[in-house]
This record gives structure tokens, sequence and C-alpha cells, in this order.
């Protein structure tokens, strides 16, 4: 089913000819299905809750097998080897032995009294009977103390909490300039360490942004998430033949902004064109990837509709089946009735809610393979080739993956009401 066509809508008349050829509504009209009653989603999901819940309690416990084999062996270690390093109370404890027993002991006597290896008591030995003191000169040594006062953990992450951006050089200037000089590895400390036996703060880490507005995950937008995934789970064990729709963008002109070259001498690559772009419309199913066109330039939901068009009559042999698009502008307008009247079904995924639709994530390692192929620019109509190439190497088994982990990862947050 496979398919991938390149458009151009750069102008109007190109824009005119890829709405033109669209094929009629009575070529890919199929016969609709009615749906019966609601099918259990709790059931279904409660029981992948409780294999992942297995799956993890299997997994602890062979940590702990093996955590107690590690145990083991080091027991094992300890007593083949007791001679450990010479601190400084063993040091006092030989000098002190020499000065009572002096030559009248063996230098193994000496060795098995302090657990010292025979080599290291010979040599300390000899330093003892020339009058050397042995004992470690007193001085101050490790780090300073740790900063444990409550006053400054909670100061420090009040300030990420209210500005996650915040770098710790910029937290630190700030508690220096009011009279608080605390440095970069201390609030780092505070941020990771500090708090682990008590888990009285939470433990900050520095990870990657994720950009998500205030409404996303109101209790309003988490019922609807609710109620699409409720939908969705009755067409599937309906049998019904479920697509996934959305499009994604390359910006051609983006590259690389490093390179190699011979030390004095600048990377020198040609320049992409100026302000471009390539837009590819996209399906995805459990068959893998489906009918798909890679337009160059924009679209707007004329362009979107034609797409709609020639992909039903693509999936035509399925029958009646149910598209899965989000709640971009260009997926409404006329975009319903034309499903509709085709008899096939149309499912809008919550807003604020692009997790839930696996085809994101396809895009995610397409775009990966494409950039890896194409970091130097070598004419759009390269890029474009590997942008073909790319989408014929994703497998219809790594598309079922993708899916099967939305729905056994992500829908569970869900039902728990969980922000996503």
């Amino acid at each position: 089913m496979e398919n991938i066509q390149l458009l151009d809508a750069r102008t109007v008349e190109k824009r005119k000819k890829i709405i033109e050829s669209v094929p009629s509504v009575s070529e890919f009209r199929v016969s609709a299905v009615s749906l019966p009653a609601v099918h259990p989603l709790e059931e279904r999901i409660h029981q992948t809750i409780k294999m992942r819940a297995a799956m993890r309690a299997e997994e602890e416990r062979r940590k702990k097998i093996e955590d107690l084999r590690n145990v083991g062996i080091q027991e094992n270690q300890k007593m083949k080897n007791p001679y450990t390093n010479a601190t400084d109370a063993k040091r006092m404890k030989l000098s002190n032995l020499f000065q009572i027993h002096g030559q009248e002991k063996s230098e193994t006597w000496y060795a098995n009294e302090c657990t010292l290896t025979t080599i290291t008591t010979a040599r300390y030995l000899s330093k003892l009977k020339a009058g050397i003191d042995i004992t470690l000169p007193r001085h101050q040594k490790g780090r300073k103390k740790k900063v444990e006062n409550e006053q400054y953990q909670s100061v420090v992450r009040e300030k990420m909490k209210q500005n996650p951006l915040n770098t710790v050089r910029k937290i630190a200037s700030e508690l220096s300039n009011h009279g608080s000089p605390i440095g970069k590895s201390t609030i780092n400390r505070i941020q990771t360490e500090n708090n682990k036996e008590t888990q009285k703060y939470p433990i900050f880490s520095f990870k990657r942004i994720t950009k998500r507005e205030a409404a996303a995950n109101t209790e309003e937008n988490k019922i609807l998430r609710i109620k699409f995934i409720e939908k969705l789970n009755n067409y599937q064990m309906d049998g019904v033949m479920v697509f996934y729709i959305d499009e994604t963008s390359w910006n051609i002109e983006c590259i690389r902004k490093y390179g190699w070259s011979p030390v004095g001498e600048k990377v020198l690559i040609p320049p992409p064109p100026v302000h471009q772009s390539l837009t590819a419309i996209t399906s995805i199913s459990q068959s893998g990837m489906g009918y798909s066109e890679v337009v160059r330039g924009s679209i707007n939901h004329e362009v979107f509709e034609a797409y709609i068009k020639r992909f039903l009559l693509s999936i035509k042999v399925h029958g009646s089946s149910v598209i899965v698009m989000d709640n971009a502008s260009i997926h409404h307008l006329n975009t319903d009735a034309i499903i509709t009247e085709a008899g096939h079904h149309v499912l809008y995924n919550a807003a604020y809610s692009p997790i839930l639709n696996p085809i994101e994530n396809v895009f995610g390692f397409w775009k990966k393979r494409a950039e890896e192929s194409s970091f130097i620019w070598k004419g759009e109509n390269h890029f474009i080739a590997v942008l073909v190439e790319t989408f014929k190497d994703i497998t219809a088994r790594e598309v079922r993956r993708t899916i099967a982990n939305v729905e056994n990862e992500i829908w569970p947050l869900v039902l728990e009401k969980k922000d996503l």
C-alpha cells in the first residue's frame, strides 16, 4: 500500500492543478458501517497495566538476585584478600606494636596484626627502625563542609520552580549578591543529592525542554482524551481499519552549523535555497506507511482536501475505515463532509494531545533518518530523493510497534488522568 507522490504548490497555477486532479466521490465511496454497543476499554487497559506491573516485578526480582550475587562476589574477594590500604589507624597501630615488641616479632606477625601486606609492613618497619614517623601528617583534608541549611535548599528549589530555564551560574550570582555566597557545585548538589534520603524536596535534573500550553492538562481536556481513546477502542474492537493522518514540514535551508576542515581553513559547502520548505502529508496504519504526498511549498485546506480524496481512493479496498486527525484548521472545513460522504468515519484527537497520535513518532524517526543522509546540501532534487528513500525504508513492523507503544504506554496514563 506504501505510496508517495511529489507535488508542487509554490504558485497559484500549480496549486490549481493539484486541486483539479482529484477523483470524484463516486470513485472512492464505500459502504458505511454502523457501530454496535460500546466495548469495555477499562478491561483492556487494566490487562495492560497488570502485564506491565508483572514485568516490573520480574525485573526487580532479577535485580535483587543480581545484587545478592554481586555482594557474594565482593565478600569472597574480601575473604581472599583481607589486606587493605594502609590507613592512618593501621600505621598508628603498627607504630605502637613496634614500640612494645621491637624486633622480637617477625614481619609476618606485624602484617597479620595490622592486616597489611608483607611488603608494605616491611617498608614501614624499615622506617621505624630508622626512627622515621610513619603516621600521616595532621592537616585539613577533603572538601569543605556541605551546605546543609534548609533555607538555602528551599531558596534554590524555589528559583528553579519560578524559572525552569535558570542556569546554575545565574542562581549562584543572585544568591551571592544577596549575601549568600554558594558555589555552583553546591547548588548542583542541593538540586540532585542532598534530599535523596529524606525526599523532602523533589530531585531536579537537567533535561530537554518540552513546550506545552497551559490549557493542555486541564480537567476538561483530560476527559476529552479519555473519550477519544474510548471511541478509537470501539472502532478497533469492531475490526474497523484505523488510519492516522497528519502533515510535517522540512525547512530545507536548515543544515548543520559545524563541520570538519583542515586547521586554518573554513568549512565550505554549497548554500541551500533560502526560505523554501517541503511539506509531507502522510498516513499510517497497522499495514505500515500509507499513501503520502510531498508538496513543494506550503499547503492550505484546498491542497489538504485534494490529498484526502486521493487518499480515500487508495484505501477503497479496505472498505469503511476511520480517519484519525488532529484539530488543525485545515483538517476541518470540508474534510469531515468528504470523509463521511465517502462512507468512512472521522475521529479528531483531543486538543494539545499529539502524543496520542502515533504518526508523530513516525515523523520523528523519518526526519532523523532523512537529516542523517543529507547533512550537506546537494540540491533540492537530492533532498527529495532522500525523503522518498527514507520513507520507503520505514517498515510496517516499526509502524505497528509505534502504534502499540502509544496504546500500551500512553493510554493507561490518560485513563489515570495523568499530565501529558
